[in-house]
């Protein structure tokens, strides 16, 4: 059977396979309300001299006449009222590992969130990211790198239950890594359509035993700030750096990093702090291998009070060996009211200082009888108002370093 003109030549839209793909690929195909114009344009095509009526009009058959039907005739076919969109697929633009640091349990990475499709429009339809990971012994061949096309991890960006959305960087942390191990890791962005975009350059980590912590770290109050000292770690290879993490509390999830002292520092001054706040510290050691910092485990914790009020620091602290003792003198502080008190600090190489008075001193000398042959010793004193320790001045410079020799007896 013959069709017409009045007849589709085409299955109405959503008949051919694949939900919505028919919809824009038939896009330009007659509509049915279309179809009667087509009729007359078909007609108004087939002769010439004749006159037919079209809407309550009469139109003559001519070249002219058979154009203009044939230009209504597609514009009424089209079935779009805006402009048509390209057939390209749209998918998020690049993102870049912004960051990678490595701690003693667990590989950190951190990246962009990206804000534009790859065609350079807003992305308004981010669903999620996927981690590639791939992984072999550090120093051998890489046996599964082919791995790292698949999904090793998913975060939903609405839901990231086993990662970190802080404003516009994500921080994933992967827990599942063995020391003596080099990962590879990739990551790509994708749309609500599950749609990629391009994934990440491929970035190495070896996971290596982590490096020693600093020891013996002390902090003190003085005028301004708070001076942090340390040992160096026994074993240096590969240190180049000390992170300061500081906290309000007295936990390690709390600690954030405030600063960064090269190697062969032993010192560190924060002076970003404030009065009646009680502060904790921790540092770590940094080691640099493939360009990405590697993290000891941290050093214990101090605590530094600063006080509300502040009492002078006691000045020029001396020690003075005797037969059985070293004594102690300084000069005296003042203070507009109230009682001032005094605490005794000594302090051996490598080790913390260690208060020596069981209760508040009230003169400005002290003999320290707890002294052993052939040691060496540090002083340093510190003032308060009677009653209020907690608001104890800053530690005085130190005395000079002593090494006690106990005079030999004196022959009779």
């Amino acid at each position: 059977m013959s069709q017409t003109c009045g007849e589709p030549t085409h299955p109405p839209l959503g008949q051919h396979a694949g939900r919505g793909r028919s919809t824009r690929l038939l896009a330009a195909a007659p509509s049915r309300s279309s179809f009667p114009l087509c009729l007359r344009a078909r007609e108004a095509c087939s002769g010439v001299g004749q006159t037919i009526p079209l809407n309550g009009y009469g139109l003559r058959k001519t070249f002219h006449g058979c154009v203009a039907l044939l230009v209504c005739c597609v514009v009424a076919a089209c079935g779009y009222k805006t402009s048509p969109r390209p057939m390209g697929t749209t998918v998020p633009g690049p993102i870049g590992l912004v960051d990678c640091s490595v701690y003693p349990d667990r590989i950190l990475l951190k990246w962009e969130v990206p804000g534009s499709n790859a065609d350079g429009s807003a992305l308004r339809d981010l669903s999620g990211f996927r981690v590639y990971r791939a992984s072999h012994k550090t120093g051998s061949e890489c046996a599964d790198c082919k791995k790292t096309r698949e999904i090793y991890a998913n975060v939903d960006i609405e839901d990231p239950t086993n990662a970190a959305v802080v404003g516009n960087e994500v921080v994933y942390a992967d827990k599942k890594v063995i020391t003596g191990n080099t990962y590879i890791y990739r990551v790509t962005a994708y749309n609500l359509k599950g749609r990629e975009g391009l994934p990440t350059t491929e970035l190495e980590v070896d996971f290596r035993e982590a490096p020693e912590p600093p020891a013996s770290l002390e902090g003190t109050w003085r005028e301004g700030e708070v001076v942090l000292r340390w040992t160096p770690p026994k074993e240096r290879e590969g240190v180049t750096t000390y992170r300061i993490y500081r906290a309000g509390v007295n936990k390690s999830e709390a600690m954030k990093p405030i600063g960064l002292a090269d190697w062969g520092e032993t010192q560190y001054s924060d002076k970003r702090i404030e009065k009646d706040q009680t502060y904790f510290y921790q540092m770590r050691s940094v080691r640099i291998a493939r360009g990405i910092a590697q993290e000891s485990q941290p050093s214990h914790t101090v605590m530094v009070k600063i006080p509300r009020k502040r009492v002078p620091t006691p000045k020029k602290p001396e020690s003075i060996p005797e037969r059985d003792a070293i004594r102690i003198d300084w000069e005296a502080v003042k203070v507009d009211e109230g009682v001032v008190k005094y605490n005794i600090y000594r302090q051996e190489p490598g080790r913390t200082p260690a208060k020596l008075n069981a209760k508040p001193l009230d003169g400005t000398s002290f003999k320290d009888r707890n002294v052993k042959d052939g040691r060496e010793y540090l002083y340093s004193v510190t003032a308060f108002v009677e009653g209020r320790e907690d608001e104890e001045s800053a530690r005085s410079e130190t005395t000079k370093e002593l090494k006690y020799r106990r005079p030999a007896p004196v022959p009779r």
